[in-house]
């Protein structure tokens, strides 16, 4: 789930930890809070028992060996709701079918013993271990049977008035020094807020209409849930939901077409790693190159010095012929532009995104993990080699056709494909070539790009690496 929703990641360990049904996709609204004196007689224990029993009862709970649950996620900001299907059993088996704004529908399933997740138009891949994790959690619905074993230290706090209304409060200590609040409603039982640290602060979750569906068996849901926190709000409306349906397991299980597909692409990668050289890679802590671009379309040089410095550094200072000098560049935060000729501005949009391609000196590496989702192309003749190629694409898109030599498994090709106005494309295609090793990484000293408008070759000059680099030379230039 958060591979598509962010704000899923950071609420997994509410739902770990005794959520009801559908913690996972709660947020809520920050409102003020008064803490009074806690009603006297009433124990954690016994609230804790009173929210199960409005919940439907902890062996009814427990008992329970299916879902299927039907959503809407609102994320705000102008962004587009997502339509959510899942189904699950007791097993941890589980399926989500999401229906993406433009790529239609993305699956993500595990069948008890393999994660895997597919897309039409944009590939099949399998989910990072944290989305896993985060989809073992959201489809955890006996969770909240498991509450009072899970927090037998659960402590009573001073009730609290929140919005107008009079809430019991219980302090749920979690893993090391973690702590969570749990508000409950003195008059239904259900528990109606929770609240917690995370990135950038407070954040809290509210539960509202709780109701049952017909032939559910009593078990009652929050039908909407908002979480709000770090600057967003989002809202997850339950549209649909039922329990103990019959599910065929190999519902769950990997395509069978899918899966040839699928380990021939990872072998591809698993070559392609040992070829440049991951260990040497690793060691590299700084490199600077410098180059040469010619564009052959109109005979202009370009000189540029490239520097990089882990984790996440870099600068370019380009000369460009009756243009002056120009530097690009990323100080682990922000990415700037600093031209004699056109001034300073930051970077945003596309133009970061460029420019970030350049920081990571594992890209070599990174071609597994940054881009999930892969297609196998067709192998075929390149001159006097065979290519094959692999489609891939993250969550947002595709991200290019990488081709690979079938002998030596250098990338020696990469198509990618940028928007022409509103409904265009336009072909942009890197060979790479003149391979060479430089203290133990292969990397290519000839680079050619060409599209329907122009012609470049850049070629390296030279490549130092572990050269002493200060974090000052990173930093925006705006004058």
């Amino acid at each position: 789930m958060a591979s598509v929703a962010p704000f899923v990641s950071d609420l997994i360990r509410i739902r770990r930890r005794g959520g009801a049904m559908l913690a996972v996709f709660a947020a809520l609204t920050l409102a003020g809070v008064a803490a009074e004196t806690p009603a006297p007689g009433k124990s954690a224990a016994d609230i804790l028992n009173r929210w199960l029993e409005a919940l439907g009862g902890a062996r009814k709970i427990a008992a329970l060996k299916t879902v299927d649950y039907h959503c809407r996620l609102d994320f705000g900001a102008g962004l587009s709701a997502l339509d959510v299907k899942i189904r699950a059993d007791a097993y941890g088996r589980y399926i989500f079918h999401y229906e993406l704004p433009r790529y239609g529908r993305l699956t993500q399933a595990f069948d008890g013993h393999q994660t895997w997740e597919r897309n039409a138009e944009l590939g099949f891949g399998t989910p990072s271990a944290q989305e896993h994790g985060d989809n073992l959690a959201a489809v955890d619905f006996r969770a909240p049977a498991r509450a009072l074993r899970q927090f037998p230290q659960a402590r009573r706090l001073a009730d609290e008035t929140v919005a107008g209304r009079r809430l019991e409060v219980l302090e749920m200590a979690a893993l090391g020094d973690e702590q969570l609040k749990w508000f409950f409603d003195p008059a239904t039982g259900f528990r109606v807020r929770i609240e917690y640290r995370g990135p950038g602060g407070l954040r809290v979750v509210e539960f509202e209409d709780f109701h049952t569906m017909p032939g559910n068996g009593g078990i009652q849901e929050p039908f909407r849930t908002v979480r709000s926190g770090g600057g967003r709000t989002e809202v997850v409306t339950l549209l649909d939901v039922s329990y103990d349906d019959e599910i065929d397991p190999e519902l769950f299980a990997v395509p069978s077409s899918m899966h040839d597909d699928a380990v021939q692409i990872e072998r591809i990668i698993a070559f392609h790693r040992q070829l440049v050289g991951e260990e040497a890679l690793r060691k590299v802590r700084t490199r600077v190159t410098r180059q040469v671009t010619e564009v052959t379309t109109s005979g202009q040089k370009i000189t540029a010095t490239v520097s990089q410095k882990r984790p996440n550094l870099m600068v370019m200072e380009e000369e460009v012929p009756g243009m002056g000098t120009e530097w690009q560049g990323f100080d682990g935060t922000i990415g700037w532009v600093s031209s004699e000729l056109q001034g300073y501005h930051v970077m945003r949009g596309a133009e970061l995104q460029q420019t970030l391609g350049f920081v990571d000196l594992d890209g070599p590496l990174q071609l597994g993990v940054s881009c999930p989702l892969r297609r196998l192309l067709e192998e075929r003749q390149d001159g006097d080699r065979r290519i094959v190629g692999v489609s891939m694409a993250t969550l947002a898109g595709p991200v290019g056709n990488f081709y690979f030599d079938t002998a030596t498994f250098d990338l020696v090709r990469l198509e990618t494909f940028m928007q022409a106005g509103q409904d265009g494309q336009l072909k942009v295609v890197a060979d790479f070539g003149d391979f060479r090793k430089v203290d133990g990484v292969v990397m290519p000293f000839r680079t050619v790009i060409t599209n329907p408008a122009m012609r470049m070759v850049t070629t390296l000059q030279s490549v130092q690496d572990n050269v002493p680099l200060d974090d000052a030379i990173f930093k925006p230039r705006k004058e």
